[in-house]
């Protein structure tokens, strides 16, 4: 803006280094008045990379959506730290995804332009105003900040989730919960076998107990202060995806697969133009809600560059992969993924098809854990305690759910006979007893302990047994 009779030419933010330019050859302006002008090297890019970048998108993720934009007279008399930091937070997070809507000037670098470097004529006055943020206002801003974005998502989530009825109750046992550092992969497993199950339709129905086997199986993927996939700094932006978890049910009693024994979640994903805080895949996703689909193209291509990143950090997880069938010519098997999603008993029957290959791939899994766990193990006496506590549970969920399985005690053995003869008085019809010898012989050879006779009685078959 210039104002002729004073002289003064007056410039907000990027525009400054132009206006000092043009006053610069311009002798009717006499005085630059520049606000929030750069008037030294540093910029404002450091978020586009790093920890810096992951906070401005958490920032970004708590301000609440459908906010209006404030009138300048309004923002300049009557503005609060609320509405200054969702105003700081928008600018930066602008830079950070390099949006259209910034200005020219910014766009192309990222970075406003200084005016340090530009020539001043003798007798041009340049004047830099800045606004000062200090350290109270704007702790107070994000304190402000963090309580509206949490009530806004309370509020939602409240609205969208109706509770319903509970009709069912399961009973299981809960295996110790794995964590692992693998390659900077950092992994979570546990699992829950299921025992039984407590249901009740509604009031006054009666109470149903039934037995249930199953095994539930909870897996989470993630990176220590980083992303699974992608993220800031990263080469490329168009996927990413900070980790995932996935839950499977397995059922071992003879039921039919469901459509919800198995659900995928991808959190903060991002495929190309689609964005999903929470990324919810599932067979049974129609009317389940937007962030809920089933195995969709963008899908399949974010669990692609998850698998990548799983066999490039662990090359045990890798051969897992493969042998359960989900890997395939080193990627993604989309086929696999259909049948984990419709039919996870099928699968898993399919995945134990060659019981040997699994079992080693599952020891070199575990035997790459054991490394790995060695390296973070404290002092023997530090710990001593906890650590026959772990064992003693680790113990008795073990056995529990070989119980619960049927598993088999030691090496596998037929059982033993239980042979019986008839040595009823119709043998003694017969004018030659050559017969019931030969029988009574062919049975005690049978007989691993005893040889039972029956007859008018069950007896014991003792010495040389006789017909009674």
């Amino acid at each position: 803006v210039f104002l002729r009779p004073l002289g003064l030419r007056l410039a907000y933010g990027a525009g400054g280094a132009a206006a000092a330019r043009d006053a610069n050859a311009a002798a009717a302006v006499s005085h630059v008045l520049t606000v929030g002008t750069p008037w030294s090297d540093a910029s404002p890019d450091a978020p586009l990379a790093g920890a810096l970048a992951d906070a401005v998108r958490f920032l970004a993720r708590l301000v609440r959506p459908g906010i209006a934009r404030w009138p300048e007279k309004l923002l300049a008399f009557e503005t609060t730290p609320l509405v200054v930091t969702r105003l700081r937070d928008a600018r930066a997070e602008a830079l950070r995804a390099e949006e259209d809507a910034l200005p020219t000037a910014e766009a192309a670098t990222g970075a406003l332009p200084s005016a340090a470097a530009e020539p001043r004529r003798a007798g041009l006055v340049v004047r830099a105003a800045f606004g000062r943020l200090g350290a109270d206002a704007g702790a107070r801003g994000l304190a402000a900040l963090f309580a509206d974005g949490l009530s806004a998502r309370v509020g939602a989530e409240r609205a969208a989730v109706a509770p319903g009825p509970i009709t069912a109750l399961h009973v299981g046992a809960d295996v110790p919960v794995l964590d692992l550092d693998l390659g900077g992969l950092l992994v979570g497993a546990g699992a829950t076998l299921e025992l039984a199950s407590v249901t009740r339709d509604g009031p006054g129905d009666p109470v149903e107990l039934a037995g249930v086997r199953g095994v539930r199986v909870d897996v989470h993927l993630g990176v220590h202060d980083g992303w699974l996939v992608g993220g800031p700094g990263a080469a490329q932006r168009d996927v990413e995806v900070r980790w995932m978890s996935a839950h499977v049910r397995v059922p071992l009693d003879g039921r039919e697969a469901r459509a919800d024994d198995v659900e995928l979640v991808l959190h903060e994903a991002r495929a190309f133009s689609t964005y999903r805080e929470r990324w919810t895949v599932r067979a049974d996703a129609v009317g389940a809600g937007a962030d809920v689909t089933g195995a969709l193209p963008e899908v399949k291509v974010l669990l692609s560059q998850v698998v990548a990143r799983l066999r490039a950090a662990s090359t045990p997880l890798g051969t897992l992969l493969e042998v359960v069938g989900l890997v395939r010519d080193a990627g993604l098997d989309p086929a696999a993924l259909d049948r984990l999603l419709h039919d996870a008993r099928d699968f898993a029957a399919t995945a134990m098809a060659d019981a040997a290959a699994l079992a080693a791939a599952l020891l070199a899994l575990a035997a790459a854990a054991v490394l790995a766990a060695l390296a973070y193990v404290p002092p023997p006496r530090a710990h001593a305690a906890v650590a026959a506590l772990a064992l003693l549970r680790a113990a008795a969920v073990t056995l529990l759910g070989a119980r619960a399985l049927d598993a088999l005690r030691g090496r596998s053995q037929p059982d033993a006979l239980l042979v019986a003869l008839d040595a009823s008085a119709s043998w003694t019809r017969a004018t030659d007893s050559s017969a019931f010898r030969a029988a009574a012989d062919s049975a005690r050879a049978l007989a691993d302990d005893t040889l039972w006779l029956f007859g008018d009685s069950l007896r014991a078959g003792g010495g040389a047994p006789a017909p009674a």
